[in-house]
């Protein structure tokens, strides 16, 4: 029963030093969620009662479901993307946890165990994300920590689904040790959730409260409580959610729209394919043909990719590429490029609206056939293209040296310039999808286009300012090429 309380401990740190570092080719967190398998296979006949495994509708629904979009990925989703972040190992690992959690947690005492875990191993991260704000954000407004629970609003979902559990369990007659432990973890919880700046996160803690209070007898003194505790610490926190709500910047509000964009095209996606959808995983690649977007996204809505991916038709469309724009480009259509900064200069790149900088030069990228990007409205500011080559692995690049992650998440930031990242044909998966869920475009480039070039000119250092700007500490550990349009950035 440890196996499956470290396993619970360990579920929000999505990028801990040690649980995602992988041992051959699984992470140490998926040998851990094995054991723990082949620990409730071995506990099955050894339980007390008969196993329940469909006792409720919920169960026998997601379990359905579950099994559905496994199918339909093995028969229509992207056999390009790698097995680790797909549907069909998320869902695998979601059936096995589910199996798991009926076998061994049979008992009163064994559930307030986990509860107690669950709510321990948030506080815990919390620490982790507290600490982040404080030694790479410098306690600096605006600035989102979360790179080891993966992003500011997974932390959230963690959060919030933890401190209602936690305050339950306060109003229930506890040991000391327990009450402290709980109203301890409750205290760093809300001071990270804070830090982390999560609209969305403020919105669920307002529900949540207001469903606790429904459940209890004192409704007005409860909320009055949370208001209390809660508002002054927004208030006066140099990062919350308040902020970002009452007096958004641009980026916020580019945020926001961004979102509200999503959602509208997963709406049309229900529309164009009413009864199924378009295909588990393909949301993202085929974004393109249902909205004109700057940057092609998940959803940012769970309800709405749900609603939007299933469609068989549309995964076997996507593989053909018939019609449409995609915003992965097929290896065979790769350029071949020679060495330095000019191999990196090319022709009709898919960049939605984004323009250069360099006024009436061609959009610069590396694939070849796509369409011609968007005009975008002459009176508005034009989006500015930055080309980066990273070599150093952002997922495996943990520990005491996080810097590559928080100078590209930063630019990636920016909500007028577009990042586009170059990457090695032969690189980790893990480091692929870590690039794509940040950068516009993620290419790959010719082995030999890495060759690093120190006659680079003035420009380099110039480019290496620039990075080196958004943390001064520490020069950059981002070595990056450079085209004409990101010299006009990096000189504005």
């Amino acid at each position: 029963m440890i196996l499956f309380y470290l396993l619970v401990t360990v579920m929000p740190m999505i990028r801990h030093p040690l649980w995602s570092d992988f041992i051959g080719d699984l992470t140490v967190i998926k040998y851990l969620g094995l054991a723990c398998l082949i620990y409730a296979v071995v506990y099955l006949p050894l339980r007390a009662t008969s196993l329940r495994l469909f006792a409720t509708w919920q169960i026998r629904f997601f379990v359905a479901w579950a099994l559905l979009v496994m199918f339909l990925f093995l028969r229509y989703g992207d056999a390009r993307l790698p097995l680790e972040v797909s549907p069909l190992m998320s869902f695998a690992s979601l059936l096995a946890l589910l199996f798991v959690t009926l076998t061994v947690v049979d008992s009163l005492q064994r559930l307030r165990w986990v509860l107690l875990m669950a709510i321990g191993s948030v506080g815990y991260a919390s620490l982790h994300l507290i600490r982040e704000w404080q030694k790479y954000g410098g306690m600096a407004a605006g600035y989102r920590p979360g790179w080891v629970v993966g992003d500011p609003n997974y932390y959230s979902i963690s959060a919030l689904l933890c401190i209602p559990i936690a305050i339950y369990l306060l109003r229930t007659k506890q040991p000391t040790w327990e009450r402290f432990f709980c109203l301890g973890a409750v205290i760093v919880t809300v001071i990270a959730l804070t830090l982390a700046a999560s609209r969305g996160g403020l919105v669920g803690m307002a529900i949540g409260l207001l469903v606790m209070a429904l459940h209890t007898r004192r409704r007005l003194t409860m909320l009055v409580i949370a208001l209390v505790v809660t508002l002054p610490l927004m208030a006066v926190a140099p990062s919350s959610p308040l902020p970002r709500i009452v007096s958004p910047n641009q980026h916020d509000v580019y945020a926001a729209q961004h979102r509200a964009d999503l959602a509208w095209a997963g709406l049309r996606m229900f529309q164009s394919h009413l009864l199924t959808g378009i295909g588990p995983g393909n949301f993202k690649p085929l974004l393109g043909r249902f909205a004109d977007l700057d940057e092609h996204h998940v959803a940012h809505n769970t309800f709405i990719e749900v609603m939007a991916e299933t469609e068989p038709r549309a995964g076997h469309a996507n593989r053909r590429g018939a019609g449409g724009r995609s915003h992965r480009v097929p290896g065979r259509r790769l350029l071949r490029l020679g060495r330095g900064a000019p191999a990196l200069l090319a022709h009709r790149v898919p960049v939605g609206r984004a323009r250069p900088a360099g006024g009436d030069r061609d959009p610069v990228g590396v694939a070849v056939g796509s369409a011609r990007p968007h005009a975008g409205n002459a009176d508005g500011a034009a989006m500015r293209t930055l080309f980066l080559i990273s070599h150093v692995p952002l997922p495996s690049n943990v520990g005491g040296n996080l810097r590559p992650y928080h100078l590209l998440r930063a630019l990636t930031g920016i909500s007028d310039v577009s990042v586009v990242c170059a990457v090695k044909p032969d690189d980790d998966p893990r480091y692929l999808a870590e690039l794509r869920s940040m950068c516009h475009h993620v290419f790959p480039f010719p082995t030999a286009s890495f060759q690093w070039r120190a006659d680079s000119g003035r420009r380099l250092p110039a480019l290496r300012a620039a990075l080196q700007h958004l943390d001064p500490f520490e020069p950059a550990l981002l070595k990056s090429y450079h085209s004409a349009p990101a010299v006009a950035l990096l000189s504005n």
